[in-house]
């Protein structure tokens, strides 16, 4: 809602700056200074600039997100391969395997199983 608001104001000031330029002798006329035209394009600018500075920062979130995604997935991929490596070397020594397996715990999903009640309805 913000974003169309912003586009229309921003439309209308360009309009009234342009047409403030082509009509500012009778502008003058009815006592719209020159300093209240200035003015308000350069608001207008300054929404321009505002409006362009957030749209930037959404795609640098959405880069930053990627960015974060693709290290978490590396990360993931680097424990599971030590943990591989260590179940490889210590495969004889359980000790050690279980401290291995304590501090880099296996993150294969678990289903969970849910007891359903069984139907009482009577038949008739």
């Amino acid at each position: 809602m913000l974003r169309r608001w912003s586009c229309d104001l921003t439309a209308e000031a360009l309009y009234i700056k342009e047409a403030s330029e082509k009509y500012a002798p009778q502008l003058l006329k009815r006592g719209i200074k020159p300093e209240l035209i200035a003015e308000l394009i350069s608001m207008n600018d300054e929404l321009v600039r505002i409006d362009r500075e957030q749209e930037d920062a959404k795609h640098s979130q959405k880069t930053l997100r990627a960015e974060r995604d693709a290290a978490v997935k590396e990360l993931k991929a680097m424990k599971r391969n030590y943990r591989n490596c260590a179940a490889v070397c210590f495969a004889k020594n359980k000790t050690i395997l279980a401290e291995f397996r304590s501090i880099i715990p296996n993150n294969k999903s678990r289903k969970t199983t849910t007891p359903t009640e069984p139907e009482t309805g009577t038949n008739g």
